[in-house]
């Protein structure tokens, strides 16, 4: 059988694999940040495609400059609308690519270092990246997109440059499109900026030799490489002068000798996110979430402290070990170990005081992948002196047992992505003292019109502890209203005082930087101005809470509020610019239907119930169907 038709069916193999292993995703709804992300940008959905439209943030107040990735999803809206099932078709396809791409790395790599039985072990590497647990949040979650094809990319670059590198004739062709996977990574993630660290590892393995010092190495390596240097220098800096041009800064938080002290020095935080990203390499089978709370790991603790600084100096001493011996292989691990490099927390993170995320390995799986599988395990057995065949044992029970485990845990996990319920339903029970586990956990009951469950809790949690926190109060508020109980107008009272009066001072920044998000508190006036009609018929009162929730979000998270205060001007008698308001929402969501088309209606029919149906805009009502009932 040809090497062609071998990989053939290698990919199908992958492609039927990953299908069995993700299937229930396909079903799955968008959930947790998607709404933020880009389900509510509405202009991904109807506006013609500009830079201005790809190149903004990825969440209000930071510099996330992911263009590639919102260029897919515009693509994808455009071509079939918003679909969470096509969504999760193209996640998934990017699983099946990607690991398809670490069997041709691998199979490179074997290539280039004279491996025995390369292909078998290309293929082992490749199935290991597929099952692997920690895949499953940037496969199951369609905003783990920007991993998949940070990854995507990042692995197509180092194919071309491995199985080229020895050819100089070829690379004058080839070296251009490994600067321009480069460019591509970069646009789909900051981790891309990582890329020519990994040009330099996977140099270095194929260049190491016992007779050559590191210096003459990295010689030969700057003359090897010299035209690949300037091209990623290029298109480096066209990437920068894009970036700043749109975010206006590099990055949104500055490293301070404040952060260093406590975060770095104090708390020893990096290593703890070290050592947690390589517990979920080898052992990702009990505690596969989407959150991780700093909280949970105690991180003060002297005895925490002691075995977190003995296993970093354990990890630093076995890779230097075999850097000093000149192993080629110990590269692998080094270029796993760079790809997380930007998320241990050496540099300031808006990850919600985790300690880490899954997603975030996405990329140094597949080198780890293939450094253990490729690991000289028969030279290890005989310089211990251990018999071959007892080894091949060890290896295949370990393999399978393994993949068993691997498997067991993504075909358990991947359900919970279906719908934000189930997702932290599950996460709460998990982290039931996490503070972002339970808000979730009741927002996403309020998303599935669990008002009962909502109140119970929240009444419960009131008995016990005393209070609500102010973020949790809104969605308690919230549900009270949903099932028509007036007490929930003194609820959203209490929040709004509890809230700085960011809007007053128009002080973005700090309504980007509060505990809770802009979103929210936006969401709060918003429902507050709802309460206002729905109990005490207060139009007015409602429009000005509606023009604060406005202050606080985006262009692409006002629908909601407009459709609502189309309501409220019905009900004012300024029918004009209440049909001028919905008929402009109308036209935006021509390609995307929401359930809020329905509350213009739904609050000016409650009003009129309320209030007996005998003023001016409740009969008008009556006599025409401006609105979608």
């Amino acid at each position: 059988m040809s090497n062609m038709l071998k990989s053939s069916a290698v990919f199908v193999f992958i492609f039927i694999f990953s299908i069995f292993l993700y299937y229930s995703s396909l079903a799955g709804d968008y959930v947790w940040d998607d709404t933020l992300l880009f389900v509510n940008k509405i202009n991904l959905v109807n506006e013609p495609l500009t830079w201005s439209l790809l190149s903004e943030p990825v969440l209000p107040g930071t510099t996330y400059f992911r263009p590639f990735v919102f260029l897919s999803w515009y693509t994808e809206f455009y071509l079939f609308g918003q679909n969470p099932f096509i969504s999760h078709c193209v996640n998934l396809l990017l699983l099946i690519f990607n690991t398809f791409f670490v069997f041709i790395l691998a199979l490179n790599i074997a290539k280039q270092l004279d491996i025995n039985k390369g292909f078998l072990l290309s293929f082992l590497a490749s199935f290991l990246y597929m099952i692997h647990p920690a895949i499953i949040e940037s496969t199951a979650w369609v905003s783990g997109r920007f991993d998949q094809f940070v990854t995507f990319f990042t692995l197509i670059g180092l194919i071309i440059f491995v199985k080229n590198y020895f050819n100089i004739q070829q690379r004058k062709i080839t070296d251009f499109f490994v600067g321009l996977s480069f460019f591509l990574a970069l646009l789909s993630k900051e981790l891309g900026v990582v890329f020519p660290i990994l040009l330099l590892v996977f140099s270095l393995m194929l260049e190491v030799d016992f007779k050559d010092s590191y210096i003459f190495t990295l010689k030969k390596i700057i003359n090897r490489n010299i035209i690949i240097i300037t091209i990623l220098i290029i298109f480096f800096l066209f990437y920068m002068f894009l970036r700043i041009s749109a975010m206006h800064s590099v990055y949104h938080q500055a490293i301070n000798e404040n952060y260093f002290y406590e975060v770095i020095f104090k708390d020893l935080t990096p290593l703890y996110a070290l050592k947690f990203y390589i517990s979920q390499f080898f052992l990702p089978f009990y505690n596969i979430t989407p959150l991780h709370p700093i909280a949970e790991f105690n991180l003060n603790n002297i005895i925490n402290k002691t075995i977190v600084l003995l296993f970093f100096l354990g990890v630093l001493s076995l890779i230097s070990y075999f850097i000093i011996k000149k192993s080629r292989l110990v590269w692998l691990f080094v270029a796993a170990l760079i790809t997380i490099i930007l998320v241990i927390h050496i540099i300031p993170l808006t990850i919600a005081n985790n300690l880490g995320h899954e997603r975030f390995m996405t990329l140094g799986i597949a080198f780890g992948c293939i450094g253990v599988v490729f690991m000289p395990y028969a030279r290890v057995a005989e310089r211990l002196k251990i018999k071959p065949k007892i080894v091949n044992i060890i290896l295949i029970s370990v393999f399978v047992v393994w993949s068993l485990l691997a498997i067991i845990t993504v075909k358990s996990v991947t359900p919970f992505w279906r719908t934000d319920f189930q997702l932290w339903s599950w996460m709460y029970k998990m982290h039931p003292n996490d503070p972002l586990s339970r808000y979730s956990y009741l927002y996403g009951a309020m998303s599935y019109q669990q008002y009962d469950l909502v109140i119970k809790y929240c009444e419960d949690y009131i008995k016990k502890h005393g209070a609500l926190s102010v973020a949790d109060q809104s969605v308690y508020a919230s549900a009270l209203m949903n099932v028509r109980n007036k007490d929930s107008i003194g609820y959203f009272q209490g929040v709004i005082y509890a809230l700085p009066k960011f809007h007053e001072k128009n002080d973005r920044f700090g309504a980007n930087s509060f505990l809770m998000t802009s979103l929210q508190m936006g969401g709060v006036y918003n429902n507050y101005a709802n309460a206002l009609v729905l109990f005490n018929g207060d139009a007015k009162a409602a429009l000005e809470n509606s023009k604060i929730a406005e202050w606080y979000l985006t262009y692409d998270q006002m629908q909601p509020v407009f459709y609502y205060r189309a309501a409220y001007l019905y009900i004012l008698g300024n029918y004009d610019e209440a049909y001028h308001l919905y008929d402009l929402q109308e036209n935006k969501n021509s390609m995307r239907k929401t359930v809020d088309r329905y509350s213009t209606y739904q609050i000016i029919n409650t009003y009129c119930i309320e209030s007996g149906g005998k003023s001016e805009p409740c009969i008008k009502l009556k006599s025409e169907s401006r609105f979608v009932k």
